[in-house]
């Protein structure tokens, strides 16, 4: 692979295993601190969270094939998921040096590159597959980026991009620029990209809010028989390690299901065709080399 950095302000830097990308501030994906690393302790591969992620990860890794494009990869972990699971090429792009930098020294297999996603530094069509997950939800402008997925991707690509399910109210975290409804997320998804697409969901609201209620009954009851006070001794550790059992109860871990209207996060999983309401050449990129 060719060195994707450019003189252009907001171009990205190409960052190796073991090597250190310039810094520079990239405009376009607000940043975060929503970053899962599955390799710490506590917040690592046993946690609910993590179950979250490698669902959707083993799902990309099901659909897409060849060059492979991990847009936001975050730390790194999942362009290596994707890396063993045969693709000939892994790239993990993400708008944060500090992530990329993690994802370089963990990881070596993949090409890690800190990357604005709306702003791409790769050639038309240079990827057969794309996995963006909770990103379009952080950008400034999501058509764009929608658009510079259409044009980095080989016109019968695959990509499977995810986003929380938005419910009303306020927004399930400030890092988030905006929240979608199911059918603006939609109808975003088919103006680009068309109609060949499928529709999953992740975390089921209805069995949740149950189970959450049953929880909270289940730790008042053990509160109650806790004559000798134990739980000063187990606190919330103990209160919150109930919750999470009951609700994986509820839901498996990461389970994914057809989309329905109480999933939480939102998948769609895009067959790309080329659309005629703009040209899949639109914009410059630096070529993406072997």
């Amino acid at each position: 692979m060719s060195d994707a950095s450019s003189s252009s302000a907001g171009e990205p830097t190409s960052v190796q295993h073991g090597q250190q990308p310039a810094a520079r501030s990239l405009p376009g994906v607000g940043s975060s601190s929503e970053r899962f690393n599955p390799l710490i302790e506590g917040y690592g591969r046993e946690s609910y969270d993590f179950s979250l992620h490698a669902a959707r990860y083993a799902l990309a890794g099901e659909r897409i094939k060849g060059q492979v494009l991990d847009l936001a990869c975050g730390t790194g972990y999942g362009t290596s998921y994707l890396a063993d699971q045969g693709c000939s090429l892994a790239v993990g792009a993400d708008v944060e040096r500090a992530a990329v930098l993690q994802a370089a020294s963990n990881y070596a297999t993949p090409q890690y590159l800190v990357a604005d996603g709306q702003h791409l530094p790769f050639r038309s069509g240079a990827f057969t597959g794309v996995a963006s997950f909770e990103t379009i939800e952080h950008v400034d402008d999501p058509d764009a980026f929608l658009w510079e997925l259409h044009r980095v991707t080989t016109p019968d690509a695959v990509l499977l991009i995810s986003t929380p399910n938005y419910r009303g109210g306020a927004l399930s975290t400030p890092f988030h620029v905006r929240e979608f409804w199911h059918s603006e997320f939609a109808g975003m998804i088919q103006k680009v990209f068309g109609d060949d697409l499928a529709w999953m969901g992740q975390l089921d609201a209805a069995k949740l809010g149950w189970h959450r209620t049953m929880a909270r009954r289940l730790i008042r009851w053990l509160m109650l028989l806790d004559r000798f006070t134990l739980r000063r001794f187990l606190g919330l550790r103990f209160r919150q390690g109930v919750a999470v059992y009951s609700i994986g109860i509820a839901t498996p871990p990461g389970e994914l299901f057809p989309y329905r209207d109480t999933a939480l996060y939102q998948i769609a999983v895009v067959q790309k065709h080329v659309s005629a309401d703009k040209s899949t050449t639109t914009g410059d990129g630096d070529e993406l080399g072997s």
